[in-house]
């Protein structure tokens, strides 16, 4: 089932932040690469939702909580946490792999 994909305003904040992060502590060139390539792969999320695996943490919440990795080289940094709502995916926050498990005060 294909949906339409909604990234929350907590998730595009942590998305910019790591950008900066990456533009200040490797290359500018390398954080515009970045940014770009974890947004079209968020926006793919949509394709095929229910692929993905479920979190880690799915059993602290009420509702199915899923991640997508993601990765420029071979391993993965960083994860994107959504749900499914209906015909819409909601990307909730992204979070470095290195961060501690979400807690239920992490979403709003």
């Amino acid at each position: 089932m294909k949906c339409d994909v909604l990234i929350m305003p907590e998730a595009y904040a942590a998305l910019s932040e790591n950008a900066v992060w990456w533009a200040e502590n490797r290359s500018r060139d390398e954080a515009i690469r970045w940014y770009e390539t974890f947004l079209a792969r968020l926006k793919g999320i949509g394709e095929m939702p229910q692929s993905y695996p479920l979190a880690a943490e799915d059993h602290i919440f009420a509702f199915e909580l899923r991640e997508m990795l993601f990765c420029l080289g071979r391993r993965p940094t960083h994860r994107a946490l959504f749900r499914i709502t209906g015909s819409t995916v909601e990307v909730l926050t992204i979070r470095h792999v290195a961060q501690r498990d979400l807690g239920p005060d992490d979403l709003t």
